[in-house]
């Protein structure tokens, strides 16, 4: 729940939305802008002009960042951890490791905490053969080997000896250091193809397991897990909530989201039928086929987010919005009450009308996606809008939008909210004309109604945003 002092914040914020001055200045932290300071990567090369910007996750504070990217030589890949508009590469393709070998590949699951600890799932340059690892490190780099395929599963896991893990990826981490990871086709005698994945802890818990844990909120159903999604693991501050992707074994209408080991959201069920409370005008299923759960995010007080699309019988979507079990925005949907403008975005082709959704452990909560002009927008808690394509973008940092450089939309799922209400996107860029201008790794603050009064309206209305 907010608290008084940030509800009359964030009130103070609605008033001045009308205005268009609800956000600070967007300043670009990397691009892939060719020449540009911006497009250089701590330690060396520049970030790809091809394959852009891969995944961004932050410390539930929002003083650190984490980012997987790649490069432009000869495509290494990297990841890099900072704070504000600083950051160092902390793990690089063939050249960071443990034991004498390479890290080959870097997951995009990586995950950071409040003390600058972060994790990743990667792979080492073995032939294919006992190459997957998770690893951790800090601001300064690598510093931890957690598990490695073919290692040993401690029997203190509980599943005796002689046991060892297999593929291992989508990781998560906790403020004490506690360190989540998926091991899926685990090897040993207490492993068949009925029971060998789950989710482990660096404490050497089980937190579920395929064939073993039953989900809750199943309906007509009492199937096991059978399968967790890569990169959909999400866990709490305090790691005792946890949200993941995945599927049971029923073998029809199996994929699922799970909160806490419960369905929040099935696939060809609609999302009255799961309990999500205000969709009962959403009368059509969860898309089975393309999708129907698109993103899902967990917040570190454990409040939980996802969009998808529902799928009517002549194939039209619908697409939909829910925070805690409770739908926030749809297609056809206000913005945010009393803008006159409601999410529909005509022209993604993937029918998708929300691109981004994430929230902080204070309660705020960000959406983003299209409307019906084409424009795509970023909406703070339902009240108000703080990003809009054409908004000015600072790209020399010295806070005037004077580059000509401009936003035009997210990467998918890569928005990110701090506890401060900073906000953290991958973006895509385009010139006053509105044609593309790269893309980059941005940041902006939500200010507080101390600085509209400071300042004034007016004034800020010129400085703060400038659209084409």
């Amino acid at each position: 729940m907010l608290t008084v002092s940030r509800a009359l914040a964030i009130a103070g914020l609605a008033v001045s939305a009308t205005c268009g001055v609800a956000s600070a200045t967007p300043t670009v932290i990397y691009s892939n802008i060719v020449g540009d300071a911006t497009s250089n990567i701590p330690g060396g090369g520049t970030w790809d002009t091809d394959f852009g910007f891969f995944t961004l996750n932050i410390s539930t504070s929002g003083q650190y960042w984490l980012l997987n990217f790649q490069d432009d030589n000869t495509d290494p890949e990297v990841l890099v951890a900072g704070s504000g508009f600083v950051g160092n590469t902390v793990l690089r393709e063939d050249v960071d490791g443990f034991n004498g070998e390479v890290v080959q590949g870097i997951d995009s699951s990586g995950r950071i905490n409040n003390a600058g600890q972060w994790v990743v799932g990667a792979d080492y340059d073995s032939s294919g053969a006992a190459d997957d690892v998770i690893l951790g490190g800090n601001l300064s780099g690598l510093t931890t080997e957690y598990a490695r395929e073919g290692g040993a599963i401690p029997e203190s896991y509980g599943f005796g000896p002689g046991n060892t893990w297999d593929t291992l990826d989508t990781t998560a981490i906790d403020q004490s250091g506690r360190v989540f990871w998926i091991s899926d086709g685990v090897d040993g005698p207490a492993f068949t193809s009925a029971n060998d994945e789950f989710i482990a802890t660096s404490n050497n818990e089980v937190i579920a397991q395929k064939g073993v844990d039953v989900p809750g909120n199943q309906a007509l159903t009492n199937a096991p897990f059978d399968d967790f999604d890569l990169d959909d693991l999400h866990v709490s501050d305090d790691g005792s909530q946890w949200l993941v992707r995945g599927d049971i074994g029923t073998g029809v209408n199996d994929d699922a989201l799970f909160v806490n080991g419960n369905i929040v959201i099935r696939e060809n069920f609609t999302l009255s039928e799961v309990g999500i409370t205000g969709a009962d005008a959403l009368t059509d299923p969860v898309d089975g086929l393309t999708g129907g759960i698109e993103q899902q995010f967990m917040a570190g007080n454990g409040d939980w987010y996802a969009h998808g699309t529902t799928i009517d019988s002549s194939g039209e979507p619908t697409s939909w919005a829910v925070r805690n079990g409770a739908l926030i925005a749809a297609t056809g949907t206000e913005t945010f009450v009393g803008s006159g403008e409601v999410w529909n975005d005509a022209l993604d082709s993937g029918n998708r009308d929300f691109d981004v959704i994430a929230g902080n452990s204070l309660g705020d909560y960000i959406l983003g996606g299209g409307v019906e002009n084409g424009d795509q927008v970023l909406v703070l808690n339902g009240l108000v809008e703080v990003l809009r394509t054409g908004d000015g973008v600072d790209l020399d940092g010295n806070g005037l939008l004077d580059d000509g450089l401009f936003f035009s939309s997210f990467e998918f799922q890569e928005t990110r909210l701090g506890d401060d209400l900073t906000v953290y996107s991958l973006v895509n860029f385009q010139d006053a004309f509105g044609n593309p201008a790269g893309s980059g790794f941005i940041s902006f603050v939500v200010p507080s109604p101390g600085a509209f009064g400071l300042f004034g309206l007016a004034s800020m209305a010129g400085v703060v945003r400038r659209r084409r």
